[in-house]
């Protein structure tokens, strides 16, 4: 891949810009302090337990790669006070809501061609020819929006449980710690 691949510079974001993408639906937010930064890896598992500790019960489903979580629906202001308070006092660390580098960008293209479209070209699914590298960075860079990804091109060819799996089984993205240097 010896492309010349083009230069650009990724906005920077913060912690409340972050914290701004969820739909929290509180009429104000409160001020909440940091406990600590947290990691892509730990991430379902810190909130779990942090809303347990607010009295939320929720369960990580491996078949939805999300959790789920249970209450009254007369709890639902309740619910999403908690939810965002977990999720300021524990934010993701910088790195990982920070639009991706160009070195990054690489790093996906590389491991969506080499890994995720064999392995969904394997399992009989169709996810189309990668555009250029040129051209996935141009794009992204323009849009922050992948251009082209081999999972969402097959999503309409299975039905939900069949492409869970397949997500499991064909990761769209490198390892956390090779993206992230983590």
């Amino acid at each position: 891949m010896d492309e010349e691949l083009p230069e650009w510079e990724p906005p920077v974001f913060t912690r409340e810009d972050w914290l701004s993408w969820s739909n929290y639906d509180l009429d104000e937010l409160p001020e909440v302090a940091v406990i600590r930064e947290i990691n892509l890896e730990e991430q379902e598992e810190v909130i779990i337990a942090c809303m347990a500790d607010q009295g939320f019960s929720g369960e990580y489903d491996a078949q939805s790669g999300g959790t789920r979580w249970s209450y009254p629906t007369e709890q639902q202001d309740a619910f999403t006070l908690a939810m965002y308070t977990c999720d300021a006092s524990y934010p993701l660390a910088p790195e990982y809501y920070q639009p991706y580098s160009t070195e990054q960008l690489v790093q996906i293209y590389s491991w969506q061609v080499e890994q995720t479209l064999p392995c969904v070209e394997e399992r009989g699914y169709e996810a189309g020819e990668p555009p250029t590298l040129t051209a996935y960075v141009e794009w992204y860079s323009e849009r922050m929006t992948p251009m082209w990804d081999p999972l969402r091109e097959v999503i309409g060819q299975t039905d939900d449980q069949s492409f869970r799996e397949l997500e499991q089984d064909c990761p769209g993205l490198p390892p956390a710690d090779q993206l992230y240097g983590s």
